[in-house]
Protein backbone atom coordinates (compact mmCIF):
# COMPACT_ATOMS: atom_id res chain seq x y z
CA UNK A 1 0.00 0.00 0.00
CA UNK A 2 0.91 3.50 -0.52
CA UNK A 3 1.65 3.94 3.08
CA UNK A 4 4.29 0.90 3.26
CA UNK A 5 6.59 2.61 0.86
CA UNK A 6 4.98 0.82 -2.27
CA UNK A 7 3.92 3.10 -4.76
CA UNK A 8 3.60 6.19 -3.33
CA UNK A 9 6.66 8.21 -2.12
CA UNK A 10 8.85 7.22 0.60
CA UNK A 11 7.39 7.65 4.34
CA UNK A 12 6.78 10.84 5.77
CA UNK A 13 5.44 9.85 8.83
CA UNK A 14 4.03 11.63 12.11
CA UNK A 15 6.89 12.93 14.48
CA UNK A 16 8.84 13.70 11.33
CA UNK A 17 10.01 17.22 11.11
CA UNK A 18 9.95 19.30 7.98
CA UNK A 19 10.19 22.67 6.18
CA UNK A 20 8.99 24.33 3.10
CA UNK A 21 9.26 21.70 -0.10
CA UNK A 22 10.15 22.73 -4.03
CA UNK A 23 6.24 23.12 -4.30
CA UNK A 24 5.40 25.32 -1.08
CA UNK A 25 2.72 27.83 -1.76
CA UNK A 26 1.06 28.54 1.50
CA UNK A 27 3.09 31.96 2.16
CA UNK A 28 4.20 32.69 5.59
CA UNK A 29 1.19 30.16 7.28
CA UNK A 30 4.46 28.12 8.43
CA UNK A 31 5.58 31.78 10.85
CA UNK A 32 8.25 32.57 7.90
CA UNK A 33 11.20 30.91 5.57
CA UNK A 34 13.01 28.41 7.95
CA UNK A 35 10.21 27.41 10.59
CA UNK A 36 10.36 23.38 11.44
CA UNK A 37 7.02 21.96 11.47
CA UNK A 38 5.99 18.34 13.13
CA UNK A 39 3.61 15.62 10.46
CA UNK A 40 0.98 14.90 13.03
CA UNK A 41 -0.90 12.96 10.82
CA UNK A 42 -0.71 10.86 7.51
CA UNK A 43 -4.30 12.51 5.68
CA UNK A 44 -5.43 11.75 2.72
CA UNK A 45 -5.73 14.92 -0.34
CA UNK A 46 -8.34 15.03 -2.46
CA UNK A 47 -9.92 11.58 -1.52
CA UNK A 48 -6.54 10.36 -2.51
CA UNK A 49 -5.40 8.17 1.14
CA UNK A 50 -1.46 9.00 2.42
CA UNK A 51 -0.97 11.91 -0.03
CA UNK A 52 -1.38 14.84 2.68
CA UNK A 53 0.41 15.65 5.71
CA UNK A 54 -1.11 17.58 9.10
CA UNK A 55 1.97 19.56 10.03
CA UNK A 56 2.28 22.06 13.47
CA UNK A 57 4.03 24.79 13.10
CA UNK A 58 6.54 26.34 15.82
CA UNK A 59 3.26 29.86 15.42
CA UNK A 60 0.54 27.05 16.52
CA UNK A 61 -0.80 26.69 12.77
CA UNK A 62 -2.14 23.26 11.92
CA UNK A 63 -2.81 22.64 8.25
CA UNK A 64 -3.00 19.86 5.73
CA UNK A 65 -0.04 19.72 2.41
CA UNK A 66 0.72 17.41 -0.35
CA UNK A 67 2.94 15.03 0.26
CA UNK A 68 2.98 13.53 -3.71
CA UNK A 69 -0.90 14.66 -4.80
CA UNK A 70 -0.74 15.27 -8.47
CA UNK A 71 3.08 14.99 -7.69
CA UNK A 72 3.19 17.77 -5.43
CA UNK A 73 5.98 18.05 -2.30
CA UNK A 74 4.94 20.99 0.11
CA UNK A 75 7.15 19.85 2.41
CA UNK A 76 10.75 18.34 2.51
CA UNK A 77 11.50 15.99 5.04
CA UNK A 78 14.59 17.03 7.13
CA UNK A 79 16.60 16.37 10.59
CA UNK A 80 16.92 18.33 13.21
CA UNK A 81 19.80 18.54 15.99
CA UNK A 82 19.76 19.11 19.58
CA UNK A 83 20.03 22.68 19.27
CA UNK A 84 17.06 22.81 16.75
CA UNK A 85 19.12 23.65 13.75
CA UNK A 86 18.40 21.32 10.68
CA UNK A 87 20.94 18.70 10.28
CA UNK A 88 20.01 17.03 7.28
CA UNK A 89 17.51 17.94 4.18
CA UNK A 90 16.19 14.27 2.59
CA UNK A 91 15.98 14.49 -1.10
CA UNK A 92 12.11 15.61 -2.37
CA UNK A 93 10.88 12.39 -3.66
CA UNK A 94 10.27 11.65 -7.09
CA UNK A 95 7.18 11.43 -8.32
CA UNK A 96 5.42 7.84 -8.43
CA UNK A 97 2.49 7.79 -10.66
CA UNK A 98 1.64 3.97 -10.77
CA UNK A 99 2.46 2.89 -14.95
Amino acid sequence: SLLEGGEGPPCLLPGHKVVRGINWRADDEDGGEGAVGTVEELVEWEGKPGQGRRVRWPNGTVAVYRWGAMGQFDLLHVEVGRDGSIVKRYPSPETAESV
